[in-house]
């Protein structure tokens, strides 16, 4: 819908983009801060440190099925144990039996909610555990394929936003390459520390654009109605850099 940028215009009167973008296109972007890249790798750690964690529990389920030693037991005892996580974690419950082998050795096997439903106190069951270390140990048909699923799904996230990750750096950087720059007036201001935006309302073609952009810092923010340098994308208007806050400039 077309709408009256007289009063637009004028706000803008004495707006003049930065001396490097009279540069002729494509334009040699480079790197200008190390927050966006602080930031990225922060998450991406934090999701590989995830991954680690349930791989270790993944490959720990496997080496007690595959190297340790069959036994035949008696359920001694059944009992729940509850996790309580600080914060809005809530809790978890964990689910054990405790078992007495033919060498009248005590091990304690961790099940899920099913098993520990369906097995009684007196049953006898199939288990193997790691003589030097009796806290590894499992029933012999555990098998590992939820935690594989586990690691599998955890791995596909990682990589997922390492893709986007990537994709969203390429894009920066190629309309930092050929876009146009022109002057964005802040609406609003939001989102969290770790993911500000800003309101913006521009001109571009004749056409006024009312869009939300993402920010990569918090501590230099523009304030309501200032006028900001975007960088817009030729082919869709809707895609704009905020050149000041992106973390790459034109050289």
């Amino acid at each position: 819908m077309e709408r009256d940028t007289s009063s637009f215009s004028q706000r803008h009167e004495g707006w003049k983009w930065e001396p490097e973008f009279d540069s002729p296109k494509p334009r040699r972007v480079i790197y200008d801060s190390y927050y966006p890249a602080m930031k990225t790798t922060i998450s991406l750690v934090m999701l590989l440190i995830c991954v680690v964690l349930f791989s270790s529990i993944y490959l720990k389920h496997v080496y007690i099925l595959k190297k340790g030693v069959h036994a035949t037991g008696t359920v001694m005892k059944s009992y729940e144990e509850r996790d309580i996580y600080p914060g809005y974690f809530g809790f978890s419950n964990n689910y054990f039996l405790l078992v007495e082998n033919e060498s009248k050795i005590l091990v304690r096997l961790e099940v899920d909610k099913v098993t520990f439903q369906n097995i009684s106190v007196g049953s006898i069951v199939n288990f193997r555990y790691v003589p030097s270390d009796l806290g590894w140990a499992l029933l012999d048909d555990d098998q590992p394929n939820g935690f594989l699923a586990g690691v599998f799904i955890l791995l596909s996230i990682l990589i997922f936003f390492i893709g986007m990750e990537i994709y969203r750096i390429h894009e920066i950087k190629r309309i930092l390459s050929i876009g146009d720059p022109i002057a964005a007036q802040v609406e609003s201001v939001g989102g969290s520390t770790f993911r500000p935006w800003l309101q913006l309302i521009y001109l571009y073609k004749g056409k006024q654009w009312k869009i939300n952009a993402h920010t990569n810092q918090r501590s230099n923010d523009p304030v309501l109605g200032e006028v900001i340098t975007v960088v817009i994308d030729p082919e869709n208007p809707r895609k704009a850099v905020t050149y000041a806050w992106c973390g790459y400039r034109v050289a």
